[in-house]
């Protein structure tokens, strides 16, 4: 580029020279040129790397509702990026469990931003190599794998259970990474499950499941401090179910009329217009 520079320099002053304007347009406009065509290859390449290191524009750096035909979408998330968005209700626990082993894999950390519910709260909390909270990040437990371990499930082989390989696989994430499966336990005991149960055969897996009635209570949402207290869980903040002013609208828009929920100690039954505080004490 330099060398090139030099020449037009060459041309302009022997152009002067030589009293010959044509030679003086032709330079100005080479130089003109070279300049214009330096500055399109350094957005080109400013571009290009850009795209190649990110793939995605970052507003698509969610991992939101959790459905089997959005993993291959959220696994290419996060062997892209180090930090995964969450804002997700939950959804389908093999779908969570496959994703929860590749954030595991790549160590990636998870930033809630809104809620991280169920199947999200489950594995991609203890799979993340770190969590990132807010005042505004939402979480809640309900059903999980952990039912076969804190069910009586009497006369019910639980070697056989179509789930037996996921819950295996959340206990040797929660042993090597010092979390307290206390959490689960607790989680059922707040719930209030009924000990009856129906089975049934999967043919397609070769394993059996089992159907349990609705608990009573239908999701439960810890406090910052009974996160810590129960499973080992040390957030960067305070989260949402700390305040009231947060979690009341939140929980209001996901709840049907007449169920019940469970805010730190507190229950609230939604009356169809607000949740009603109904604990008793």
């Amino acid at each position: 580029m330099r060398s090139y520079i030099t020449a037009i320099r060459f041309m302009l002053i022997r152009a002067r020279k030589m009293r010959l304007p044509f030679f003086g347009l032709a330079a100005a406009g080479l130089i003109l040129g070279a300049i214009a065509s330096t500055i399109f290859l350094s957005l080109s390449l400013v571009v290009f790397f850009n795209f190649a290191r990110n793939k995605i524009p970052p507003k698509e750096q969610y991992i939101g509702h959790i459905q089997p035909e959005a993993t291959p979408d959220y696994i290419q998330l996060i062997k892209l990026h180090k930090v995964i968005s969450l804002d997700s209700r939950g959804g389908n626990a093999e779908t969570a469990f496959n994703i929860a082993k590749q954030i595991y894999k790549n160590k990636n950390v998870i930033d809630i931003r809104g809620d991280c519910l169920s199947a999200c709260a489950e594995f991609f909390i203890p799979a993340a190599s770190g969590v990132i909270t807010s005042e505004q990040s939402l979480i809640g437990y309900h059903i999980s794998d952990f039912i076969l371990d804190e069910l009586p499930l009497k006369g019910y082989d639980k070697s056989k259970d179509c789930d037996v390989k996921r819950l295996a696989w959340l206990k040797n994430i929660y042993m090597v990474k010092g979390y307290k499966i206390k959490l689960h336990a607790e989680v059922f005991s707040r719930l209030s499950f009924s000990n009856s149960y129906k089975t049934y055969y999967n043919k397609e897996n070769k394993c059996t499941g089992f159907t349990i009635g609705d608990p009573k209570i239908s999701m439960w949402f810890p406090t910052s401090y009974q996160l810590e207290k129960f499973a080992g869980y040390k957030f960067n903040s305070k989260i949402c179910s700390d305040n009231m002013s947060c979690w009341k609208a939140r929980i209001e828009s996901m709840a049907d009329i007449g169920e019940k929920f469970m805010v730190g100690d507190r229950v609230l039954v939604f009356t169809g217009e607000t949740l009603r505080d109904v604990t008793v004490n």
